[in-house]
This record gives C-alpha cells, structure tokens and sequence, in this order.
C-alpha cells in the first residue's frame, strides 16, 4: 500500500472514530457514568486497551437499557480490502443479550481494529490477534 493511500485510510478512520464519539454523546444516554466510560472506551487509541476497558465496563440497572445505544454506526466491515471482488451490504445482526462480547468486537472496535491494520499492513493474523488482544479479526473474519 502508498504512503498516499495509507495517509488517505489514516485521516478517514479517524474522521470515523471521532464521529462515532459524537454519536456516543447524541444519544440521550441518561447514566452520566456509563456515558462517560463509553467515551473514554471508544477514545483509547489501542484495540488491547479498548479491550481492556471494555472488560471493565460495569452497567447500571438503570443504564442497562442504554447498551445497544453504543452500537457503531460507522462499521467499516470486514474483509481484504484489496480483494478483486467487493460485496457491499449490511453487517450481520447479533444478540448482545445472548452474546454481549459481539458488540465490542465487531462493533465497538471495529474502526480501531480497521486503523491497527491500515498502520501495520505487514502483520500476520495472528500478530495482530496478540497486539489487539482479541481472538476476532475483521480483516481475516473467517479465522475468528
């Protein structure tokens, strides 16, 4: 990949992460706790310390409701993006009741993961699995 490219990918992933911060704040969330650990979660520039926040976010019973509200409607996707083939669609649904770690893989981090791989094309799955600290991978979906 250029520099150009690369710079290109850098400045939109952060346009995107910055506006999924403002989403955060227009949501209406009540519980100003939550909100607060939201934002600092979604600002922390690793995916290993978003994880790690992530781990730590404890909700209220009054903030529960507020939980899908996080949801990032700037989901990038998965894939190779420099595949010949390009199917352009919605991401998958997912239950956070059922499986509430979903959301911080493929939906919470999913612009920070998409910036890990942008700055470091070079690495393998599996060292970007052991950087980010988790087992999914947006770029290699299929090896999750």
């Amino acid at each position: 990949m250029n520099q150009d490219r690369i710079e290109l990918l850098d400045q939109l992933l952060n346009g995107l992460a910055l506006r999924y911060d403002e989403h955060i704040q227009e949501r209406g969330i009540d519980d100003r706790t939550f909100l607060d650990d939201v934002r600092s979660l979604v600002s922390q520039p690793e995916v290993s310390e978003q994880k790690k926040a992530w781990e730590n976010l404890r909700v209220s019973v009054n903030a529960i409701r507020s939980v899908a509200e996080i949801a990032n409607p700037y989901y990038v996707g998965y894939g190779n993006p420099n595949a010949e083939v390009l199917i352009i669609g919605k991401e998958k649904g997912f239950d956070i009741d059922q499986v509430p770690e979903n959301l911080f893989k493929e939906s919470v981090s999913n612009v920070s993961q998409w910036a890990e791989f942008v700055k470091n094309p070079e690495r393998t799955v599996g060292e970007y699995q052991e950087r980010m600290g988790i087992s999914f991978n947006p770029r290699y979906p299929r090896y999750a």
